[in-house]
């Protein structure tokens, strides 16, 4: 039960609120008393703790007589209103705090140094495209939002590229305009056993992150117009390699290139 009541604190429960949630998902409708008994929660606080759960509308009650039930509503029905307040919550924050910023982007390099901040990134750069995203992302990183994402903007901008990387070569996605990338395990071994990504959008920011796993990443995000142009054209040229692999066919590939077309690969 712990590990549920450190959870539902971080979603501003007290441990007392908590509790008494528990319980009542535990042991159906209860009154005050019985729950009171069931929880441990003392019998001075339980009422007012059963008031605050209900005027939150986490408890629904009803009266039996002279008594009073309380019964927890599903944890569905919870997650459906901290998301709503929540969102609410932001959006009225960034109305109001937007009428003190201003963007003003000198070209600088600037760090991230998380994983959750990586795929943020990524996101907030997808979802504002305005006309051309190019993407270069591990199938470990194409998580179901931005994965979502970029499906969306392929139904509302033309120029979406993604360029695809799955070690085990399944290449299940959503994504319409993608690329089989084909060498993974090379460039994983190449890279000491990290993955990247790499992000373009409408030609005026980029993003590059090397990911060793979802607790240790690092990579960067900046307007520089040299960066920019440098992800831009990247990505772009490895796309034009994997299509002229693709029009050509595997077999034929090979028969030029060797097995497992190894000479594309020996450039030096």
């Amino acid at each position: 039960m712990d590990d549920i009541i450190n959870l539902l604190r971080k979603f501003d429960f007290t441990e007392s609120e908590a509790k008494a949630y528990i319980t009542l998902i535990q042991n159906g409708s209860c009154t005050g008393y019985e729950l009171s008994k069931l929880s441990g929660v003392p019998r001075s606080k339980i009422y007012n703790i059963l008031e605050i759960l209900y005027n939150k509308g986490y408890v629904t009650n009803t009266s039996e007589g002279k008594t009073l039930l309380y019964k927890a509503e599903p944890i569905d029905h919870i997650a459906r209103l901290i998301k709503n307040t929540t969102e609410d919550r932001l959006n009225l924050l960034s109305k109001n705090i937007s009428k003190y910023s201003s963007e003003k982007d000198d070209g600088k390099i600037w760090n991230l140094n998380s994983y959750e901040a990586i795929i943020n990134k990524c996101l907030e750069m997808i979802e504002s495209a305005k006309y051309e995203i190019l993407i270069e992302i591990w199938d470990d990183d194409l998580t179901e939002r931005i994965e979502n994402a970029i499906v969306e903007k392929e139904n509302s901008i033309e120029r979406v590229l993604v360029v695809f990387y799955d070690p085990l070569k399944n290449y299940q996605t959503k994504i319409k305009n993608f690329y089989k990338h084909r060498f993974e395990q090379e460039k994983f071994k190449e890279n000491d056993g990290n993955r990247w990504i790499m992000i373009a959008t409408d030609s005026n920011k980029m993003l590059n992150a090397t990911i060793r796993n979802n607790m240790v990443a690092e990579g960067i995000v900046t307007k520089n117009s040299g960066m920019v142009f440098f992800a831009h054209e990247y990505i772009k040229h490895d796309a034009y390699t994997l299509k002229m692999i693709d029009v050509l066919g595997e077999e034929k590939v090979n028969e030029i290139f060797g097995s497992n077309m190894k000479g594309i690969r020996d450039i030096f």
